[in-house]
């Protein structure tokens, strides 16, 4: 997603902020991980979004290293054997099978820690580095990554999938489904949460939020007003939807645990992709700014996920 120059100017500061040491194993795990073949889409997010605002790229690249640091930070946890228990991340093997357990763990507890390392040493004023921290803490914490990882291990397709799932006297009923309920509406009401809903709560928590925010983190730095900062937010999430929808239909076969495909129709998936492009649309649509690596970037996950 990174132009050329760009990317170098990523590299370029990761490397400042962790430079080489072969002789130290977390140091070389991190930059395993960090330094991997990616999109860099949540990097791109923060230079593209800060763009419209006429802010150059040097002034924002690390903070689109720290957030590449929070989601190479979530890849690496994602993929323990305790998480999704995954071989292979970014085409090579995954930090834990490179290296070992322990030393994935703390890789991204020290990629999560120095990605707040960057954001408070920041040349902004404090209003902007306490915002920035706000948006992204926010955005992966229990209501956010954090949270829907949780939701994600703790939902099995089996339950889901269960014939009695919608029943409101069921014990299949999980507590998870009971709190989206407001307490002043009737178990009944609660039936109508639907299977998809809650897999799009997951998508929702452990992606479209840090797509958001790292839209948000633009709107920020480039003193944007509350309309054009909410604009971009949801432009983010609703980014983020489409992003995890298209993921559900390319790895169905693989991943069938809280799968979208597990529980609507392709074309059904597919209205409720065009429905989420026309609101991401109507978002860039309130923004003055050059709005064009955004709209590129929405028509490009849209295609190809």
């Amino acid at each position: 997603m990174l132009d050329k120059t760009t990317k170098n100017l990523l590299i370029t500061e990761i490397n400042k902020f962790l430079p080489e040491d072969s002789q130290n194993k977390l140091i070389s795990a991190v930059r395993y991980v960090l330094l991997a073949p990616a999109k860099h889409i949540r990097p791109f997010l923060v230079v593209a979004s800060s763009q419209v605002f006429n802010v150059e790229v040097e002034r924002v690249i690390s903070i689109a290293v720290a957030v590449e640091c929070v989601h190479a930070y979530s890849l690496i946890h994602d993929d323990l054997p305790c998480m999704d228990n995954s071989n292979t991340r970014r085409g090579q093997l995954s930090c834990h099978k490179r290296f070992d357990k322990a030393t994935a763990v703390l890789a991204g507890d020290a990629l999560l820690t120095l990605a707040f390392e960057i954001l408070s040493s920041l040349n902004e004023d404090s209003n902007k580095r306490c915002e920035i921290i706000k948006a992204l803490s926010q955005a992966i914490g229990a209501k956010g990554m954090v949270g829907g990882q949780i939701l994600d291990i703790k939902t099995a397709l089996h339950v889901i999938q269960h014939p009695d799932y919608l029943d409101p006297e069921s014990s299949v009923v999980n507590e998870h489904t009971r709190q989206l309920c407001n307490k002043n509406r009737t178990l009944e009401s609660c039936a109508k949460i639907t299977p998809d809903s809650k897999v799009k709560e997951i998508h929702l928590m452990k992606t479209a939020k840090l797509f958001a925010a790292s839209c948000e983190i633009g709107a920020i730095i480039g003193s944007a007003t509350d309309k054009q900062r909410r604009a971009l937010y949801n432009y983010g999430v609703n980014l983020g939807l489409i992003f995890q929808a298209k993921d559900d239909i390319r790895d169905y076969k693989q991943d069938e645990v809280n799968n979208l495909m597990s529980m609507l129709s392709k074309s059904e998936i597919e209205n409720y992709i065009d429905s989420l492009f026309k609101q991401a649309l109507d978002n860039l649509g309130g923004l003055s700014g050059d709005t064009n690596y955004l709209y590129n970037l929405l028509n490009q996950v849209k295609r190809d996920g």
